[in-house]
């Protein structure tokens, strides 16, 4: 991961910053908590093979309406920050085909890359919570395991099951596994 320098006359990134100051068509970036964060390389073949996996689990599970979708896809905060997961799972009435994410998805997915570990564990579940996702999967390709953590009554985002394999009731119900 790379973290560009913040242009003068800035306290932070926002991700119209972001989109104002970067070149057109680069669409892999984040703004997490006013950092601007850009790979610097594409995912491990690894990675991609478990987003691809999870990404067919989804669809044929995903009620009519539903969409699942890979990144790059912003999903922006009121905040100014915008995360990109590996996977979005979004009801009808949260994403316009036009304009994008429209409001807190359903789930989100990360699969767990040595460059962006610390972002997906720490900084992304903390945004996600704020922005009051309900559910985000967290998938480390070293157990290989999955986190599931749930919206609590508090808002916060909480550990539901760690296991090599997750079954979801919610948004639909999938059991996601990567053999």
């Amino acid at each position: 991961m790379s973290v560009a320098t913040l242009p003068a006359g800035h306290r932070h990134w926002t991700r119209e910053l972001a989109d104002a100051v970067l070149p057109d068509g680069m669409q892999r970036r984040e703004v997490l908590e006013g950092e601007l964060v850009v790979p610097v390389n594409a995912p491990h073949p690894r990675h991609q093979v478990a987003v691809a996996t999870l990404f067919e689990q989804l669809i044929r599970a995903r009620p009519p309406g539903w969409y699942v979708l890979t990144s790059p896809l912003d999903v922006p905060m009121p905040w100014g920050d915008v995360a990109q997961p590996d996977l979005v799972v979004c009801s009808p009435d949260q994403l316009d085909l036009d304009t994008g994410v429209t409001a807190p998805p359903a789930l989100v997915l990360e699969v767990l890359s040595p460059g962006t570990r610390r972002h997906d564990l720490v900084v992304k579940r903390r945004l996600f919570e704020r922005l009051g996702i309900e559910r985000y999967v967290i998938v480390d390709l070293h157990g290989p395991e999955m986190t599931l953590l749930g919206q609590d009554p508090d808002g916060r985002l909480v550990e539901v099951s760690r296991a090599a394999s997750i079954e979801l009731t919610e948004p639909f119900p999938v059991r996601l596994a990567l053999a």
